[in-house]
Parts: structure tokens; sequence; C-alpha cells
């Protein structure tokens, strides 16, 4: 990614962060966070990855919601950023905190396990002393 690419991408994060804060109404948009936004080197699109605290049925409601509210998302968008085009975009549910949990729970039972097994073992020597 090159540093303007970069740039815009931290610019599209902030805005649509406010755009979808201050003038969306929807009730069925969740507590949502923007975690990145890929945009294409010639900026005629973008990938807008968010999470929603909630399940499934929350992340699918989000997502609708945001599908609808795309062309007014958009053109708030237009009015605060000084681009040629403005990027078409796309709303992606970003997963990766939700597995990096999951990741983190596993790696702590296995610890535990470790652990629980390390005192078995040095509990049996002892007892074999």
């Amino acid at each position: 990614m090159t540093r303007r690419t970069n740039r815009v991408s931290v610019q599209l994060i902030r805005e649509l962060s406010e755009i979808i804060a201050e003038e969306l109404t929807d009730p069925r948009l969740g507590l949502i966070t923007l975690t990145h936004v890929d945009v294409t080197p010639d900026f005629s699109a973008a990938t807008v990855w968010f999470t929603v605290h909630g399940g499934e049925k929350q992340v699918k409601a989000t997502l609708a919601a945001l599908i609808s509210a795309r062309r007014r998302i958009r053109a708030a968008l237009g009015e605060r950023v000084h681009l040629r085009r403005v990027p078409e975009l796309t709303f992606q549910y970003d997963d990766s905190i939700e597995t990096g949990m999951r990741i983190y729970e596993r790696i702590q039972e296995l610890s535990k396990h470790d652990r629980e097994r390390k005192e078995e073992t040095d509990s049996d020597s002892r007892d074999s002393e």
C-alpha cells in the first residue's frame, strides 16, 4: 500500500465513522466499529470492514442497514473528502477479532491443561521418592 493510499484509507475510516454515527438513524444499526478500509489504487472502490456488538443476527441486520444506506453514505463522504472520484463502497464484516478471541481462549485452555499435567507429574514424582 502506498503512503497516499494509506492516508486516504485512514481519512475514509475517520469520515465514514462520523457519517455512520451522526447521520444514520436506521434502528438495524448495532454498536458498530469500523476496523479498516481497503482502497483500490485508483480510489474507485473501497471495502469497509466493520465489527458489531451482538451475534450473527445483529451482524446481518447491520450489514443490511449499511447496504441500504450506501448511496447516502457515499454522498456524505463526497462532501467531506477531496478526491477526484468518491469510491464505491462495499461493506464486509470483520471476524478477525472473534477469531483472535477464540485462539486466545484455546491457548488459555491448553496452557491450563499443561500446568495441570505438570502439577500431576511433579506430584507423582514426589510420591515415588
